[in-house]
């Protein structure tokens, strides 16, 4: 999952790059406007002189780029917008009138991040409309930032963000690799691209991107932990291993992490280290719904008895839903193959057939055999090494 633009930069990070920004201009706001011949480089490549601003203009900004000193919240951030909005068009060229917009593309961004950060808890507290609404604000003013400075790579950044969390996966990856042509220094944009090309089914891209971030940070778990599924969905279990067991060693109480690590296991036929990895992660935390399923479909249809237990198999597949719902397709074929393990063939049916209703649609042909092969009053048994398209639970 991208992270969010609150949570990766953070308010008082964010502040500090931008007023450093801000002051290194503030000599813009102080001094008489630039001649044609006299154009200081800091202000930027191409500036020309305009109209004058008015004095209500120039006071506009000054009272702006002041305020912009203490901004920490939406209503602040309006203010400054407001405040350099009073710079005309006519105005763009001049000197103080390129810094108002660029101003204005600060505030609308740091507005937006607000936004953002808004999104994220109301999300967290249930309040899915809620949240929705403000991610849709939050991207209107990346929207504005972006084309108020296009020079600002936060903003590009901070869009492509919001187009991801709102499933625009080509966009996002559109922005997101603007950015690194502007900044190839910032971490989290590496890390972004990559979930966004994860999406997009781009694997071998998506560990590119990863491994630049690891590059800049080495001990970044979701980092390892991304490459991992990616080389995991490439069918390449061996580096997936790795991986996982990199992302466990930076955080050994994570159950997600076990799962992976479990789910590898399972994979290359290490029946036992997968099962280790389950129970493990269960142990961890008692209400992790994953690491019940995950344990539901080793004893349900490891082709090795010593690990197979239909009873217990079913029990761990109905705590799972128990936990997390049905929703997920994965936790009803889980129960069905329980059911089946045990015998109860009728069961089995039922509940595959509600997978198959709920799996998207690049999972229905293998649902669909193991339906068959429950109506035919058959097992179904893992191989290892073999899934075409192996996936991941959840990533996590």
């Amino acid at each position: 999952m991208v992270r969010r633009t609150v949570y990766i930069l953070g308010l008082s990070a964010a502040a500090l790059l931008v007023h450093q920004d801000l002051a290194a201009q503030q000599s813009v706001l102080t001094s008489p406007l630039p001649s044609v011949s006299q154009e200081p480089a800091e202000i930027g490549a191409g500036i020309r002189q305009a109209k004058p601003l008015t004095p209500a203009g120039r006071a506009a900004v000054q009272v702006a780029y002041e305020k912009s000193q203490a901004a920490d919240s939406i209503e602040d951030y309006t203010e400054i917008i407001d405040l350099c909005q009073q710079v005309g068009a006519g105005q763009a060229e001049e000197a103080v009138g390129l810094y108002a917009r660029q101003l204005l593309a600060w505030a609308a961004n740091r507005r937006g991040e607000a936004y953002s950060q808004e999104a994220s808890k109301l999300g967290a507290q249930g309040q899915a409309k809620e949240a929705t609404a403000r991610d849709q604000l939050a991207l209107l003013d990346f929207d504005r930032a972006v084309a108020s400075d296009p020079a600002k790579w936060k903003a590009w950044h901070n869009r492509g963000v919001s187009q991801a969390l709102i499933g625009k996966y080509e966009p996002a990856l559109d922005d997101l690799t603007k950015a690194l042509e502007l900044n190839q220094n910032y971490a989290n944009t590496w890390f972004n691209r990559a979930e966004v090309r994860y999406e997009l089914g781009q694997y071998a891209d998506a560990v590119a991107d990863y491994t630049e971030v690891i590059v800049r940070q080495p001990d970044d778990f979701g980092a390892f932990t991304g490459r991992g599924h990616a080389h995991f969905r490439m069918g390449d279990m061996t580096k997936a291993l790795a991986d996982y067991e990199r992302a466990i060693s930076l955080d050994a109480k994570s159950p997600g992490a076990l799962v992976n690590r479990g789910d590898t296991h399972r994979q290359l036929g290490n029946w036992a280290e997968a099962a280790a990895d389950y129970r493990a992660a269960v142990k961890l935390d008692e209400r992790y719904g994953r690491g019940y399923r995950a344990a539901a479909w080793l004893m349900a249809t490891c082709p090795d008895d010593k690990f197979r237990n239909a009873d217990l198999a079913i029990r761990a597949a109905e705590q799972a839903i128990e936990l997390d719902g049905a929703q997920d397709y994965l936790y009803l074929d889980a129960l069905a193959a329980a059911y089946a393990s045990a015998g109860k063939y009728s069961q089995a049916v039922t509940a595959a057939q509600e997978a198959l209703t709920a799996a998207p649609q690049e999972a229905q042909t293998a649902v669909k055999e193991r339906l068959a092969l429950y109506q035919g009053g058959q097992l179904y048994r893992l191989g290892f090494q073999t899934a075409a398209r192996p996936t991941p639970a959840r990533r996590e």
